[in-house]
Parts: C-alpha cells; sequence; structure tokens
C-alpha cells in the first residue's frame, strides 16, 4: 500500500490538475519569449515590410533609415534609380 500514498503513483504526478495547467502556461510562456528573442528579425520585418504599392525609391529611404545602408551607398542607388 505504500505506492499509494507515494506522490509520482500513475500519471497523477506534477502536471496534472490545477498546478500542471499553470506548469503548461509557464512553458508556453518561456517558449514565447524564447522565439520573440531568438527571431528578431520577424517583428522588425513586420513592422517595416515593404507593400505592393511601394516605390524603390520608398524601399530604398525605409531601409536608409533603418540603418541598413550608408549614406554613401544611399546616393549611389538613389542615382541609379533616378
Amino acid at each position: 500500500m505504500w505506492h499509494m500514498c507515494d506522490w509520482n503513483w500513475g500519471w497523477h504526478g506534477p502536471a496534472s490538475g490545477p498546478m500542471g495547467v499553470l506548469w503548461i502556461l509557464l512553458l508556453g510562456i518561456v517558449a514565447a519569449l524564447l522565439l520573440r528573442w531568438a527571431v528578431p528579425s520577424l517583428r522588425r520585418y513586420a513592422q517595416g515590410s515593404a507593400t505592393a504599392n511601394d516605390t524603390p525609391l520608398e524601399i530604398l529611404k525605409r531601409r536608409y533609415a533603418r540603418g541598413e545602408i550608408d549614406s554613401e551607398e544611399f546616393a549611389r542607388v538613389r542615382k541609379e534609380l533616378e
């Protein structure tokens, strides 16, 4: 009868009941934070993504504003576009 007094008998362990729900929520939050930290380019892409109506010059200005290109490259590409 000793095994019935043990906390870990059967599948009734720390992942069952209300504590199980809390563990699953905690693991989900940690996974979401890790994903957000590991893939910052997803957030950046979603904020400044180009649309079908953007001209090449607008895209170039956006890239320059984000610091993806320097002023020399901006001037060179702008001259080629115009």
